[in-house]
């Protein structure tokens, strides 16, 4: 399964010290749907940012008050943020997965009121696709268009 995250596209951002958490969409085979990305502040397009993504399908891992009556969604979002902890490079310990934990669950309700994804609307000076004609015998390009 390909994800494609654009963290330009954004609803909500929260900077807790060197966590970011950015309120976003996530787009895969099966659709575009609401998610939570965790990042190292001031590393967004840094070309060693691994985002860690809580979708909608596990971000119930983090809801403190279940783990009561569930004690393995506990462990799957310990084990979860401590995989996260190593990604953004802060240190795999307790205190370091308890706050992405904390965050992440402070942001829970943030996650739920993302609305559907809207395409962005294009100007007038923005290419939406780019066209490249090019002859088969020759191998030479007969004309470039952008739409």
């Amino acid at each position: 399964m390909t994800a494609v995250l654009d963290l330009d596209q954004r609803h909500f951002t929260t900077v807790k010290g060197n966590l970011t958490l950015i309120g976003t969409w996530v787009s895969t085979d099966d659709g575009v749907a609401p998610c939570l990305c965790l990042i190292r502040t001031g590393e967004e397009f840094s070309e060693h940012t691994v985002p860690c993504v809580v979708t909608l399908q596990s971000a119930f891992l983090f809801d403190r008050s279940s783990h009561k009556h569930y004690p393995d969604w506990a462990r799957k979002a310990a084990l979860m943020a401590f995989g996260f902890a190593e990604a953004l490079r802060i240190g795999v310990t307790p205190q370091s997965a308890q706050r992405i934990c904390e965050l992440i669950e402070d942001n829970i309700d943030d996650l739920f009121g993302i609305p559907p994804y809207r395409v962005p609307i294009l100007t007038d000076n923005e290419a939406m696709a780019e066209v490249t004609i090019t002859d088969r015998n020759s191998g030479k390009r007969v004309r470039e268009v952008l739409l």
